[in-house]
């Protein structure tokens, strides 16, 4: 049964927004320290941002079939993978991926709602790059996985910007900006 089917983009949007002023507002000392990039792990970060958002998700119906897990790496009996092609061009082998943040129904591709990656600060463009591929095949309709959507979260001092992919792409004038204060 397909669950996801009454929940909006702005649904989703929704959840996130609210869930990173959370966040923000009730976590900001975890960026407290002299460098942005001497805060806390970034993992530590997300798993307090998945906290906010099952917390809100139990309070809203259209999301309590769904699971939300971090770094959940299955897919079914196997292990989340991407297909890339190889250094020739052509022949293709298999990436294990592992996303940082997943609303969906386990055991099931029917309702893969959202994906999220989080990266903490600046990262290095390839780092950067690599999220963006993996949201882009995440989100791609013609691949097993075929989320509705995809976040690219980047995480600073003073807001969150937030890249949105659908349908295999980066949906640029959907992108949006969380300031906390």
């Amino acid at each position: 049964m397909c669950y996801k089917q009454n929940i909006t983009f702005d649904d989703i949007k929704n959840l996130v927004q609210h869930s990173l002023e959370d966040f923000y507002t009730q976590d900001s000392i975890l960026f407290d320290c002299s460098a942005e990039n001497e805060a806390v792990s970034e993992r530590c970060m997300m798993f307090r941002i998945g906290w906010y958002m099952l917390t809100r998700m139990k309070t809203l119906e259209k999301f309590h079939w769904a699971d939300l897990d971090c770094e959940y790496n299955r897919h079914f009996e196997d292990i989340k993978s991407m297909h890339v092609f190889g250094l020739d061009g052509y022949s293709q082998e298999s990436k294990g991926i592992i996303p940082d943040l997943l609303i969906h129904k386990r055991m099931s591709d029917e309702n893969n709602l959202l994906v999220i990656e989080f990266k903490k600060g600046t990262p290095s463009s390839e780092r950067r790059n690599n999220d963006y591929r993996k949201l882009t095949y995440f989100t791609d309709t013609s691949k097993e996985y075929s989320y509705d959507v995809g976040l690219y979260i980047e995480l600073h001092k003073n807001e969150a910007i937030v890249k949105v992919y659908q349908d295999g792409a980066h949906k640029k004038h959907l992108d949006y900006t969380v300031y906390p204060y």
